[in-house]
């Protein structure tokens, strides 16, 4: 049967059926979706495509998904609330009548531009003449008719005056061009005329001027094919003016009469030879006019949404698609489609859930809740339900016919059955079963029954047993067998096959979709096994033994497949819960189709599907039926919606707005890696149907998909290049056809990533890698002088700390060492109390300058200048190093160009700058050397340069100097120092030494108020540091006999203030040869032979170890004793000194005693050595015995242990009554008794004597007898002796020296003692 008799059956049955035949379902769009607000004047479509919509609420414009509104508010914007009429003229500027006034808008930059400020009511574009410029009329409320130049958009005075002259009316309401190059005007007073286009004359004039009941003109149309003008009236229904001429006469059909017709337009669908006007009514909706048989007749009918026979159309219009849109004045802007697919619908109350078609036709239809439906042929619906059958009122859930032609019915409740010819139906069993689905095989008469609660049943429509298939109790949820035989059941267990023959399920692992439910199969022609689930289609070949799976991803409009069903082309239908889809065997694609193409429902139920034999598909849904023929969903033909950017969003920032059609690229800024594109998809027919796709190319391989409903791509992270979006948007019903716009994307590079920076960084690479390789010993040494300077750092923090500890202390020791200093009349003695009070107020100057570079680094340091004359003050600093400096035979000069010279200076801050520079000259200066300072003005430009030069031997580390840690900490806060003095302080090497130079300005303009406040703070601080220590003298002359009886030591290998320390301390004990270098020392040793040699571990020229080893190594010196004072804690310093001979290693500080009694004990050692092969004095300890007048054996015993010990420096009382046998209590007792004397007297009476008596008889050296009465310190002795003989050994000597009559020792010795 062919398609034309196939549609006429489909028609027939529709009506019989109460079907209806329906087209896409017409759209209302209203505030909720965007659109700004109901009372709408007019629409126009623009060039690109875009629904432009004017009204009382502003200006939109629409892309079929998005609105976008121009408010009145701000400059730059629509003039007036109130959009009155459009007009788009052949240049693409849209101009817009406002209630106040004529304005242009320019797509391309999103402005509005104000041509007149009248009240515009009307806009039309009109060309006089072909080739010629076009013209914009402009009717306005009360000022007549405006003509300007649509390019220029300026007013033609001349025509716009020509076109008034003769007008009835100024008050113009609507205007319209015909063919025939007139423009008609209608009048808001009544009336109307029509002009010549070019000349502006009056053709003919209808006017309540004139005629008092003068037609009110809203709209104008023309039928092309006649010439004829048609005018909607509010008060006269439908006129036509035809174009032979002469006056408007009224519609024939009576009934145009009655309505307030308000606009005119073409039907797009009428034949163009029998032509059909769409009339919009104020009040009553849409009419369609019949123009030949000028007739009147319903238009939509009940494919218009409920009340739109009540709307008040005030605008009409027809897109480039054949779309109708309605302006219906306070209900919104409705798009009636045009219609394309020829779906046919059936409403129910309850949702279908089986369908089944009989041999006549009928049509059974199960529900949920309403019982059976019966559609047939010749008869009206009808329904079985509970109250006029054995149906239950529950839910029918499965139906089919068997060969006999009886109805089987499935329900929640039980299984039924209509006989063929039964006027109701049965129930069949007793059983209340849960049946699922029924599946008939015709070919063994066998009616497979699926169940929840029963497993699968099989029935013999013939005798009518029931026997329960594979003994299995599975819940079975749908059934389907294939050519084979083969039962498909979806169960709980999920999909099984029962094979009749076997009487067994099997268990397939075919995969379906992790706990997707099967709803339903379909075997198609090919062979293939169609399943569909809860997640998804999937298509299993028998052949191959393969499946494959279709989702939304793939096209489909929903993945919960309810029914499938195959057409005579063999492509697949495809119901789900969001709409009906079509997969095409050829092309391997799906089409989608909604409600809005004319179903009755987006929701389709479950396993309601069936085929009639005539080709029609028929699908449940849950408020009805939709039924067609597949021939008649032809897909739709014609261009695709064009794809339009209107948005390009670079970091938040827009590039255009609108549209970006006239841009030839986009240029991303260096530096900027992300992007966002809108667009929009100007399809109005089917919006639902596009699906958009983008590719990057240049970077992407593959198109990518863009969500269903979005507009808008963000791409983030890009490289740099150069790229072209292309977007493409296909018709899913139309895949030959589709759009798509592209925009090159140039993205620069940053700075970093251009060819020239990779060329560089090139460079730096290579040359980072060639100093890599040549400087990694230096890089590493870099990082310990770093890890130094941190510690350094910390150290120096760590000293700025304990300097606020240790200042109190110092104080309280320097204050009253000072009065001792004061009260001591010994020269010597005052010697050794000078040096304490000059390293005291050292330590203190030390502990100051940490605290000032702590101050320093914190900001806490305060500067307040005065007037100072600069000559005096620096040479009076000067002055203080003299006696140092004289010491080492260093000359002092100073020279000042300018004497008197002034300067503004704090002077405290500054006086340390001068004392650390001296400091560190005189430090670096070598013996003999020269210090000069000098004060100038070389520049002459009022500044005073301080030049401080010192001789040295090689060059200084100038570059380090002054900075942190690297001269060290005097020199670095003199730096800062200078600095906050707003001076200059440099460092450099010039010939014979080094130079410092401090530059200070003249006056005291660059200081501020602060800075110049009086405080007597810093005033004399040298003065406090230096004046008042004292130089040692030496006042006593030692006679050449006791010089020479001494013993000869060799000092060497020190700082001066170290080396003349030793010297004092020893002078009393030994000869002293004092050299700084131990290089100079060698000459000394080697030609005088001393004594004992004390030397340090670090001087210039040879150290410490080196001179060591050339003693030892010397036949000559190498029994010379060698004692190496050193800082160094460190037991690798004191083993290395062992290993070049040192007879012994201390370490600094050293107590004086112990330095005595080490230096004596060496020098002994090599004398014991040396008597073994000289003759070695003897003396007799025993010539001294005490006279006593009781206990003689214990008198006797204690004096024989003391003389026994009598050279023991560590012999004590304690040791005495030990060796006694007696305490220290009954010591004491007896020594009282017998000698009325303490044991400790007794001790130094015995040694004192023998002492003397030693001195009298042996020409030995006073030192000598010392140590052989227990002294370990000579000086010490001789205070000793001094205190019990009333003079010095020295003194003793020479009185007494050779007399050793028994008269004088008795006299010397005391009457209580004789000799022995």
């Amino acid at each position: 049967m062919d398609k034309l008799c196939r549609k006429a059956l489909l028609i027939t049955l529709s009506l019989s059926l109460c079907l209806t035949a329906t087209a896409q379902r017409p759209r209302i769009y209203d505030t909720s979706d965007g659109l700004p607000g109901s009372r709408i004047s007019d629409i126009r479509q623009d060039k690109m495509g875009f629904i432009w919509i004017a009204g009382e609420d502003g200006l939109s414009y629409f892309d079929g998904s998005t609105f976008r509104t121009f408010q009145p508010e701000g400059s730059g914007r629509i003039a007036g609330s109130d959009a009155l009429a459009m007009v788009e003229d052949s240049h693409g500027a849209l101009w817009i009548g406002t209630t106040g006034g004529l304005q242009t808008f320019n797509p391309l930059d999103g402005k509005f531009r104000t041509i007149s400020g009248e009240h515009t009511t009307s806009i039309i574009e009109f060309t006089p003449e072909k080739g010629s410029k076009s013209e914009i009329w402009a009717g306005s409320e009360s000022l007549g008719i405006s003509v300007f130049d649509s390019f220029t958009e300026e007013v033609d005075t001349v025509k716009t005056a020509m076109v008034n002259a003769n007008l009835p009316s100024m008050r113009i309401n609507e205007l319209f061009p015909d063919s025939q190059g007139r423009i008609w005007a209608a009048f808001a007073d009544g009336g109307f005329c029509a002009m010549d286009g070019v000349s502006g004359a009056i053709l003919e004039a209808v006017s309540e001027r004139d005629f008092p009941s003068a037609p009110h003109i809203t709209c104008f149309a023309e039928d092309l094919g006649s010439g004829t003008v048609m005018m909607g009236s509010s008060d006269a229904g439908l006129l036509l003016h035809d174009a032979a001429g002469g006056p408007a006469r009224p519609s024939s059909d009576q009934r145009t009469r009655a309505f307030r017709i308000s606009a005119i337009i073409k039907d797009a669908t009428s034949d163009p030879g029998d032509p059909s006007y769409i009339l919009g009514t104020d009040g009553d909706g849409l009419r369609l006019y019949d123009f030949r048989r000028n007739a009147l007749r319903e238009f939509g009918g009940s494919m218009l949404p409920e009340g739109a026979d009540k709307w008040k159309v005030r605008s009409l219009m027809l897109d480039r698609q054949g779309n109708l849109w309605v302006g219906a004045y306070l209900s919104g802007l409705a798009i009636i489609p045009k219609q394309i697919y020829g779906f046919s619908t059936v409403g129910t109350d309850g949702s279908i859930t089986a369908l089944v078609i009989d041999r006549s036709g009928t049509i059974w239809a199960g529900t949920s809740g309403q019982g059976l439906l019966r559609l047939d042929n010749g008869e009206s619906k009808a329904t079985y339900d509970s109250h006029n059958s054995s149906l239950p009122d529950g839910i029918i859930t499965g139906l089919d016919i068997d060969r006999h032609g009886n109805l089987w019915i499935g329900t929640d409740k039980g299984l039924h059955i209509k006989a063929k010819g039964a006027h109701e139906p049965k129930r069949f069993s007793a059983e209340d079963y849960h049946v699922t689905d029924l599946e008939y095989d015709r070919e063994r008469d066998r009616l497979y029954v699926g169940t929840t609660d029963a497993g699968l049943l099989t029935i013999s429509p013939g005798t009518g047993n029931i026997t329960s298939a594979g003994g299995s109790n599975l819940s079975v949820g749908t059934l389907h067998i294939d050519n084979d035989g083969i039962v498909w059941a979806g169960t709980g267990r999920g999909l099984q096959r029962y094979d009749p023959v076997m009487d067994r399920f099997t268990q397939d692992s075919l995969t379906t979709g992790s706990a997707a439910t099967i709803h339903c199969f379909y075997e198609s022609s090919d062979g293939n096994m169609w399943i569909g689930t809860s997640s998804g289609l999937v298509c299993f070949s028998r052949s191959y033994g393969e499946s494959t799976k279709y989702t939304t991803d793939d096209g489909l409009p929903g993945d919960v497949i309810c029914g499938i069903l195959e057409d005579g082309d063999g492509d697949l239908w495809i119901s789900t819960t969001r709409g009906l889809g079509r997969f095409s065997a050829s092309g391997r694609r799906f089409a989608k189709y909604s409600k809005a193409d004319g179903l009755k429902d987006d929701e389709f139920t479950y396993r309601s599907a069936c085929a009639a034999e005539d080709g029609r598909l028929i699908f449940g849904s849950i408020n009805g039926l939709t039924a067609f023929y597949p021939d008649d969903t032809a897909e739709p033909s014609g261009p695709a919606a064009p794809v339009i950017l209107t948005d390009f969003i670079i970091g938040g920032r827009k590039a255009e707005e609108v549209n970006l059609t006239g841009r030839k690229d986009i240029r991303l800024p260096g530096g900027t890696d992300s992007f966002t594109a809108k667009f929009s998809v100007l399809e109005y027919t089917s919006p639902g149907n596009i699906t958009c796709t983008y590719k990057l190319e240049g970077l992407d391989k593959d198109w990518s998909r863009i969500p269903d409903g979005t507009r808008q791509i963000s791409r983030e992270r890009l490289p740099a290049g150069r790229y072209v979006l292309r977007i493409k948007a296909t018709d899913n019903n139309m895949p030959s056809e589709f759009s798509e716009c592209s925009l090159p994307v140039n993205i620069s590079a940053p700075w970093y990533r251009r060819w020239w920076a990779y060329g560089a960084e090139a460079i730096a690479v290579l040359a980072i890698l060639w100093f890599a390789s040549l400087s990694f010993t230096t890089r590493r040494m870099l990082r310990r002088r770093e890890e130094e300077s941190g510690i350094k750092d910390f150290k120096l923090q760590m000293a700025s700390d304990l300097s606020e500890e240790l200042r109190t202390p110092m104080t309280l020791v320097l204050s009253p060492l000072q009065e001792m200093r004061e009260e001591e009349k010994d020269p010597k003695k005052k010697d050794i109390y000078n040096m304490m009070c000059r390293n005291c107020q050292r330590i203190i100057r030390s502990l100051n300058q940490m605290s000032d570079l702590r101050r320093l680094d914190s900001g806490e340091l305060e500067f307040h200048f005065r007037e100072t004359d600069i000559v005096y003050f620096v040479k009076d600093i000067l002055h203080s190093f003299s006696s140092a400096a004289e010491t080492r035979g260093i000359r002092l000069g100073f020279n000042a160009e300018k004497p008197g010279q002034k300067l503004w200076i704090d002077q405290g801050h500054f006086d340390k700058i001068i004392f650390n520079l001296l400091s560190n000259a005189l430090k670096h200066t070598p013996d003999g050397g020269r210090i000069q300072v000098d004060i100038s003005s070389p520049k002459g430009d009022g500044t005073v340069n301080v030049s401080i030069f010192y001789s040295c031997d090689k060059p200084a580390d100038t570059g380090k100097m002054l900075s942190r840690g690297g001269g060290g900490p005097g020199l670095y806060l003199a730096y800062s120092l200078s600095r906050l003095q707003h001076g200059e302080l440099s460092a450099a090497n010039v010939d014979g030494g080094v130079m410092f130079s401090l530059l200070l300005p003249c006056g005291h303009a660059h200081l501020s108020a602060a800075e110049m406040s009086p405080t007597e703070r810093h005033k004399d601080l040298y003065t406090r540091y230096s004046t008042d220590v004292e130089e040692a003298t030496e006042t006593e002359e030692e006679d050449d006999k006791e010089r020479k009886s001494r013993k000869t030591i060799v000092v060497t290998g020190f700082e001066s203030e170290i080396r003349n320390y030793l010297k004092s301390v020893l002078r009393q004990q030994y000869n002293i040869r004092a050299c700084a270098d131990t290089k100079n020392a060698w000459g000394i040793i080697s030609t005088t032979v001393p004594d004992a040699v004390i030397t340090g571990m670090d001087s210039g020229g040879a150290n410490g170890l080196e001179l060591c080893a050339r003693i030892k190594h010397n036949p000559d010196t190498n029994h010379i004793p060698v004692i190496i004072l050193s800082t160094n804690d460190d037991e690798e310093t004191a083993e290395e000194s062992t290993r070049t001979g040192a007879d012994l290693y201390l370490r600094l500080p050293v107590s004086i005693e112990r330095l005595r009694g080490s230096l004596a004990n060496v020098i002994s050692a090599r004398e014991t050595i040396r008597n073994k092969y000289t003759n070695e004095v003897r003396y007799d300890y025993g010539q001294i015995k005490p006279e006593v007048k009781g206990g003689g054996n214990f008198i006797k015993d204690v004096t024989s242990i003391i003389n026994r010990n009598i050279g023991n420096p560590t012999f004590t009382v304690n040791d005495l009554s030990r060796e006694a046998g007696i305490s220290r209590v009954h010591l004491n007792r007896k020594l009282k008794d017998a000698l009325n004397i303490s044991p400790g007297n007794l001790i130094r009476s015995i040694k004192m004597k023998q002492a003397a008596y030693l001195l009298i008889h042996n020409d030995v050296s006073i030192a000598e007898v010392a140590r052989c009465v227990g002294f370990t310190s000579p000086s010490y002795f001789t205070s000793s002796f001094h205190d019990y003989f009333g003079m010095t050994p020295k003194e003793f000597l020479g009185k007494y020296r050779g007399r050793t009559d028994p008269g004088t020792l008795e006299r010397l010795l005391g009457r209580d003692w004789k000799q022995a």
